[in-house]
């Protein structure tokens, strides 16, 4: 597809930064980059530097969980202090949602004009089923696709399917995944009795398989900057519950393109689930309506285009005329 991916060595010690930029630099060289884009605040400094002193412009990505940073009050001065450094160099900042784009200009204190919003696109399905395959089994299956990190609240969702346990012994949920909290949460599912119902699968390749076979998706973050899971679900026509925080609702307009329930309200978020099964007309006809807007707003055709554009305006900027 014209991508050459190249991987650095790994540098420890004092040195590692200054190695890394000379590494970057001979990249820019041999491959005559024209243009630098970092995603996420770690990589812009580290992109930052390599544009200063390679002359080339720079595009910074931001995806919302890193302007988020948790560190005693030093620390997130630095932090920040390099971000604004390379945001305010940057030619363009692009945030992945509106409310992250807000969050970039009243954090970095960036002009307006120099943050626009290229949404995150996701590969849309051809053959998404109108509703699951029933073959092998008639048990309802809940999905949701994460790390197993406290933002993502895990958690919620183990003691919503206790609650539903008794109503819906049948449900099946399916927690797909890799991460640090696994044994924390497999044990949470033993204390409240749901370890039969959950499946955790750790981290897959595949993830479109379990959503091929799902009947409904959660997600119960906490952050998020565009959440791709979310529209990958829409996109395979499955309704999907999310937690009401900038970035899910975005996306989700209750009742319209998905259903929202209050971050933390565990009762809540059982009752939209019983909804969403018992009424399954509505299920349907929102699904229907959410992968139409991903369809039309969120393709990974569409970020592509997006890209592509930016790229040949910020090019076009920095030629000599």
């Amino acid at each position: 597809c014209g991508i050459t991916v190249v991987e650095p060595a790994q540098y420890d010690g004092f040195r590692r930064i200054k190695r890394f930029v000379d590494f970057l630099m001979q990249t820019c060289r041999e491959h005559q980059v024209d243009i630098i884009h970092a995603h996420m605040a770690d990589a812009a400094f580290l992109g930052w530097l390599v544009a200063r002193k390679s002359g080339r412009p720079l595009v910074i990505s931001h995806h919302g969980q890193d302007i988020l940073l948790k560190c005693n009050r030093l620390c997130r001065f630095v932090y920040f202090l390099l971000l604004n450094l390379a945001a305010r160099y940057a030619a363009v900042n692009i945030a992945v949602s509106a409310p992250v784009a807000e969050r970039v200009r009243q954090l970095l204190f960036i002009a307006p004009e120099k943050v626009t919003v290229i949404s995150n696109g996701v590969a849309i399905p051809e053959d998404a089923p109108n509703k699951r395959d029933n073959v092998k089994t008639t048990a309802p299956v809940l999905v949701t696709v994460g790390r197993l990190v406290p933002l993502k609240g895990h958690g919620q969702l183990i003691q919503a399917a206790a609650k539903l346990k008794a109503v819906m012994p049948g449900l099946k949920v399916y927690i797909v995944g890799g991460g640090d909290m696994l044994d924390t949460l497999q044990q949470l599912a033993r204390q409240a009795g749901v370890s039969e119902m959950v499946t955790f699968t750790g981290a897959v390749n595949d993830v479109a398989s379990y959503l091929a076979k799902a009947d409904l998706f959660v997600s119960t973050s906490e952050s998020e900057g565009m959440p791709v899971s979310v529209l990958e679900a829409m996109a395979w026509r499955l309704p999907v519950i999310a937690s009401d925080i900038p970035g899910n609702n975005s996306v989700v307009t209750h009742k319209q393109t998905g259903f929202l329930y209050r971050l933390g309200d565990v009762d809540g978020l059982a009752e939209t689930i019983c909804t969403v099964f018992k009424e399954p007309s509505l299920a349907a006809a929102v699904a229907a309506r959410a992968r139409a807007m991903v369809v039309e707003n969120y393709s990974a055709e569409a970020a592509e285009q997006a890209h592509r554009s930016l790229y040949r305006k910020i090019f076009a900027a920095a030629s000599p005329v």
